[in-house]
């Protein structure tokens, strides 16, 4: 990894009092300043770049929790078989609680956001005072504290834009947490406020981000208007805006900054990553003590492993697509060896595979091949089904599978194409959940039924059921605040769903 990339995310001091780092490269030439004080610290661009270090780096401390909540309610992963004692262990046993016992107890470690909201913390930290630093520092131009800001922002609507998917209605803070005056009991906004947030965050960083960086670990680790515009067309699909989900695209695309890699490339994107097709990435870096989580994570003896679902629906993969055998998993006697964020370096031998495990990859946000097939859903909705086929054969036939007939009609027969060529594009990637709930939510939840029905399929009789009377309720498909937030927080109000099952 570039070694300015490296200084940028893992900056080397803890400043007291504001829980920023700081670092010194070429790119960033900072001293120790573990005794300044708040007010003295905000007074060039050095330490604000240090306050934006300090914003990813809190971002990268919250990829187990993207993971979770993207993956763990889809039926494509079970817990693992590990009984350490250990952090892992710990995660294993909460999976185990709501994947295998459907038990949503609040009181359940994967429920917690904080690690978001110190995210969002840091932001806003940055945001209040970055006319401080402009008043303190002459050299330092507005236009370039924009783009900073616009990196910031970005981050914040990433965060927010989880949060609302996977809780729904969340406290809406955009003041920073500086003084005792502070509020620190702040209660759930309505989403739509959430969402106008998210929008107004997306519109500047999408004025002010940079096109792209020098260094390639800069323009995959950090915002760019590629990656804002990755976001936005996510967003405008959460909310049924297909005409600007497509516009969004169509900016992103006219850039000419991404491609698909080629198929025997395809695996790439995971190891070593940062690929053209990659839009926006977590970094991680083992020699910078920056192992991540994610082949930790991943495995029959860690915290997920393949479920029979899944593992039913791999029966489906064509033997000429690399996402099969050998590309997402190595498959032997119906046991799933993961890949995919797993393993780097792969040597067939008389003896079977011998897999190089990699202790740093880089976790996936955005990717070319994930915007295109939102593409072709936003055309799907917007009746325009033989574009859609067509967006969706691209990434289809990139994979070395046969392309699909092109139709211009039978909305049905798409969306069970396309959901399955989500599946073998985008497994493990932290999707899986989210592309069901934007499904089911459409038109006030009028695909509700079929995604249950998604959901429950492989499950014995007993989970089918409870299954199917959870989701029952709308409100079913979102998760409950952690029952430790409403104590510290008691503006709070739980879950109607989950509010008798404290």
């Amino acid at each position: 990894m570039n070694r300015s990339y490296k200084t940028f995310i893992c900056c080397v001091c803890l400043l007291a009092s504001i829980s920023m780092l700081s670092g010194c490269s070429d790119w960033l030439d900072l001293k120790p300043e573990n005794d300044l004080t708040e007010e003295e610290f905000w007074q060039n661009q050095n330490q604000a770049s240090a306050a934006l270090a300090g914003v990813y780096t809190s971002m990268r401390a919250n990829v187990r929790y993207y993971y979770a909540w993207g993956e763990m309610r889809g039926g494509f992963v079970d817990p693992g078989v590990s009984t350490a004692d250990n952090d892992e262990g710990k995660w294993r046993k909460a999976m185990t609680k709501i994947i295998e016992q459907k038990d949503y107890n609040p009181a359940n470690l994967a429920f917690y956001w904080g690690g978001l909201y110190r995210t969002i913390k840091n932001v806003n930290n940055l945001i209040a005072h970055m006319p401080q630093v402009l008043a303190n520092d002459a050299s330092f131009s507005e236009l370039e504290a924009n783009t900073y800001l616009a990196e910031a922002k970005f981050v914040r609507a990433l965060m927010y834009f989880y949060l609302v998917r996977t809780f729904h209605k969340v406290p809406l803070v955009t003041d920073p947490y500086i003084s005792d005056d502070s509020d620190f009991f702040v209660p759930q906004s309505p989403t739509s406020e959430v969402m106008k947030l998210i929008y107004e965050d997306l519109k500047f960083a999408e004025r002010y981000c940079r096109d792209g960086f020098e260094e390639v670990e800069f323009s995959k680790g950090r915002a760019t208007k590629g990656a804002v515009r990755a976001l936005l067309a996510d967003v405008y699909l959460w909310e049924d805006r297909y005409d600007d989900c497509l516009q969004a695209i169509q900016r992103l695309e006219e850039s000419g900054a991404y491609g698909l890699i080629a198929k025997e490339e395809w695996r790439t994107n995971f190891y070593p990553g940062n690929t053209n097709e990659s839009i926006f990435e977590i970094q991680f870096d083992a020699e910078m003590d920056q192992a991540g989580s994610l082949s930790r994570d991943i495995g029959q003896s860690a915290i997920f492993r393949f479920s029979e679902q899944y593992m039913l629906l791999t029966n489906e993969i064509e033997e000429a697509d690399v996402r099969g055998d050998y590309g997402t998993f190595i498959k032997d006697d119906e046991i799933l060896t993961p890949l995919k964020y797993f393993a780097g370096e792969i040597k067939k031998s008389s003896n079977g595979p011998a897999i190089i495990v990699i202790p740093d990859p880089n976790y996936i946000i955005y990717r070319y091949a994930d915007i295109l097939l939102l593409k072709a859903e936003a055309l799907a909705e917007s009746n325009k089904l033989a574009e859609a086929w067509r967006a969706l054969n691209r990434v289809r036939t990139r994979a070395g599978a046969v392309p699909f007939p092109v139709l211009d009609n039978n909305k049905d027969e798409f969306y069970s194409r396309y959901m399955d060529e989500r599946t073998f594009e985008l497994a493990f990637e932290g999707k899986r959940w989210f592309d069901l709930l934007r499904l089911a939510k459409r038109n006030d939840f009028e695909k509700k039924d079929l995604v249950i029905n998604i959901l429950v399929q492989g499950l014995k009789a007993s989970e089918q059921q409870l299954m199917r009377n959870r989701l029952a309720n709308t409100l079913g498909f979102y998760l409950p605040i952690k029952e430790s937030e409403i104590r510290n927080n008691p503006s709070l109000e739980q879950n109607p769903y989950y509010g008798n099952r404290q």
